[in-house]
């Protein structure tokens, strides 16, 4: 038998060829190579191919290369049993070397070794000697990537805060074998949770220790692998794991299949409740994963439609197994969730369609921002041209949709007035880079204020839909004060009650507001508090704008629109 790796494959295929050996091809983990190797890989006869994580297999398999035994993640040697000291923190991954205070913000202060950052590798044989001096294992490693650093770390009895989720989600369970977390604040209560409470943290790496030796044993996973060849080359290997079908064939047959008078089934992940609530008035039926390291959906926002249901299940893909055939997978946010539901398209065979109604995050490094803004679907929606361009996107790009919003101007209307300046931000304090929090506080100072969101120290939630349109309704004045969001949906949902708005003029926002028309738009907070206390202190003024508001909302926001946008994306997609 001969073993076939990147970059030595060329050679041994050939010695394979010559012997008439069984070839086993080993792709390790999701490297980018030249498509002049990938074409040279499928002319070989080959009997097995294994893979050392799920997103490499994944990858062969869309490059239609016959994956027949995914591994899951690296194989490993047994540690030895060691005694941990707590020590500092380990980093590795992948980051910008001018980018030290993205990880200052992670570890939060904690002492820390970093490796494999572009800071200092350090030898193999070293390697052993760094983790049993750490605490914690922190992950850095971007997209696609199943380092063995982390199983390592694990096998050695060192728990591990990983922010690569999807790619460990069956081996590391949340507060169990470790901490997946899916955006920078988990990753810093993970951390903080493993440095104030010991007893958690020596849990965690037994049970850690205890799951890789049992599954990633460099003699047990190669015994089952070389088994696998040998029952391959003699044709008595056959494969029942339906997520091993290539991606090619699973999606032909997906096609063929489809009854075209049913609704759609749509798999995706809770995002934006008021934005789903509109979208799930297409009439086709969405189902939403669930994890604790989610964004859970919040019935304040909005009552969960009757045609979207929200899965259960110990993990992802026990959640997937208790849907009915998927026809679509909707990303909507990049940096949360491409990395499960890309996997999970890939392994229903189905089109994944990025949706972005968001501007690439503020204060990532470079090269996080560069990679988010090369991820793609099959196609990729955004709800204004403005929002397309920020995220790199050409509108002549064949693959982009911009739908703007929709808004129920039924329900959103009736606006009688009131003496108090409304903003509708959820952890407005929290999120004063996106949000204005300090923009609003320099301009209402000593004026009526009726601050609406889930905002501790600041204001509360609208108990209900029907409570917040009561808000708008009742306001003397609208005032968002957006730096980076596309177009806000509050000050939609405002405009559409017809409330007389005034806004920052930031992102998309000048294209929906025309200055002393339908309302006021301006970057100088001074003329925003100028614009607050002319409308508050006159009435007909309030009115003429909002009027206008809300016939701007009428023309350019119209809920029949959006709902036949979406569907016509949604068409284009299935049928890709």
């Amino acid at each position: 038998m001969v073993q076939v790796m990147y970059p030595q494959a060329p050679m041994a295929l050939q010695i394979a060829v010559q012997h008439n050996a069984p070839i086993l091809r080993v792709f390790i983990d999701t490297i980018i190579v030249p498509g002049e190797y990938i074409d040279q890989m499928a002319k070989f006869p080959h009997h097995a191919s294994i893979c050392t994580s799920k997103a490499a297999a994944t990858q062969w398999m869309d490059r239609g290369q016959v994956v027949t035994r995914p591994l899951e993640q690296h194989f490993l040697g047994e540690f030895p049993d060691v005694q941990r000291t707590n020590g500092i923190m380990t980093v590795v991954g992948q980051l910008e070397r001018q980018a030290p205070n993205y990880l200052g913000s992670i570890v939060a202060g904690h002492k820390y070794h970093a490796i494999g950052l572009g800071v200092r590798p350090i030898p193999a044989d070293q390697l052993p000697i760094v983790y049993k001096s750490a605490q914690i294992l922190l992950d850095l490693t971007t997209v696609g990537q199943s380092p063995a650093s982390v199983l390592e770390a694990m096998a050695i009895g060192l728990p591990v805060v990983t922010m690569n989720p999807s790619i460990f989600d069956n081996i590391i369970e949340n507060g169990k074998t470790g901490f997946a977390c899916y955006n920078d604040d988990d990753a810093r209560n993970a951390i903080d949770l493993l440095t104030n409470d010991a007893e958690l943290n020596e849990r965690i790496a037994r049970q850690a220790k205890q799951v890789v030796l049992e599954r990633h044993s460099t003699v047990q996973q190669w015994k089952q692998a070389m088994e696998d060849t040998s029952a391959i080359s003699t044709g008595l290997w056959r494969s029942s794991n339906p997520l091993e079908i290539p991606t090619t064939i699973s999606s032909i047959s997906r096609k063929a299949n489809r009854d075209v008078h049913r609704p759609l089934n749509i798999l995706t992940i809770p995002t934006h409740e008021r934005y789903e609530t509109q979208i799930a008035k297409t009439g086709h039926n969405f189902f939403a994963l669930r994890s604790p390291s989610l964004k859970q959906w919040n019935a304040v926002f909005g009552p969960i439609p009757d045609n979207y249901r929200i899965l259960s299940g110990n993990s992802i893909e026990e959640q997937v197994s208790h849907c009915p055939t998927i026809d679509i997978v909707i990303c909507q946010h990049k940096q949360s969730h491409w990395q499960i539901l890309s996997q999970v398209a890939r392994r229903l065979g189905c089109p994944l369609i990025i949706s972005e109604y968001t501007t690439p995050p503020v204060g990532y490094p470079n090269q996080r921002i560069e990679q988010l803004c090369k991820i793609r679907g099959v196609l990729n929606v955004f709800n204004t041209e403005y929002g397309a361009a920020r995220w790199q996107f050409d509108l002549a790009d064949p693959s982009v949709r911009v739908v703007h919003h929709g808004i129920d101007t039924e329900l959103f209307s009736g606006w009688t007035g009131g003496n108090k300046i409304l903003t509708v931000v959820n952890d407005y304090i929290g999120r004063d880079a996106f949000c204005g929090f300090k923009i609003w506080q320099q301009v209402t100072q000593d004026l009526p204020v009726n601050p609406i969101g889930d905002t501790p120290g600041l204001s509360a939630p609208a108990k209900d839909v029907a409570e917040l349109v009561e808000h708008y309704r009742s306001c003397g004045v609208f005032l968002n004060t957006s730096t980076e969001s596309p177009i806000p949906t509050a000050l939609l949902e405002a405009m559409s009650c017809g409330a007389p708005v005034v806004s920052t003029a930031t992102c998309a926002i000048p294209t929906i507001i025309e200055n002393g028309v339908n309302g006021f738009a301006t970057n100088d907070p001074a003329m925003l508090r100028k614009h607050l206390i002319d409308i508050l202190g006159d009435p007909m003024l309030a009115e003429r704008l909002g009027q206008a508001a809300r016939e701007t909302i009428l023309a350019k926001c119209s809920e029949r629109t959006f709902i036949d946008k979406c569907n016509s994306v949604f068409e284009e997609a299935v049928n890709a």
